[in-house]
């Protein structure tokens, strides 16, 4: 587990309504040596499409949240992929605008990365 709570920091930030997505934030952190993201309680999957492309492209699924009865599906901008940590930028797809997510942290976990997600509303 982390640290401390400032071991995983979150800005939020937002793009204008007419846009085509919204930028919640950026996560930076990293696990300590031998222990894995899965060991973490409230995780969800996510798949690294492309890992070797600059940066790369990830696909995260949000499983435990819907809004309306749809299963919302969020893309994921992975920057500065170490051993160790992850530094990403979540976008939400068109469409989705005002949905409730925010990701707290996200790491790498072979080739999978998990990621923490909460229900705070976007401004």
């Amino acid at each position: 587990m982390f640290r401390s709570r400032s071991d995983a920091t979150f800005t939020p930030r937002q793009q204008p309504r007419n846009m085509s997505a919204i930028r919640i934030g950026s996560v930076r952190f990293s696990i300590p040596e031998g222990q894995t993201a899965s060991e973490h309680r409230s995780v969800r999957e996510v798949r690294l499409i492309e890992p070797f492309k600059k940066p790369p492209v990830v696909f995260l699924s949000v499983t435990g949240l819907e809004r309306t009865g749809e299963r919302l599906g969020y893309q994921v901008r992975a920057q500065n992929v170490t051993r160790m940590g992850f530094e990403v930028e979540l976008v939400l797809a068109k469409g989705l605008l005002g949905a409730d997510v925010e990701v707290q942290w996200l790491a790498v976990d072979g080739r999978h990365a998990t990621v923490s997600v909460v229900r705070p509303v976007i401004g």
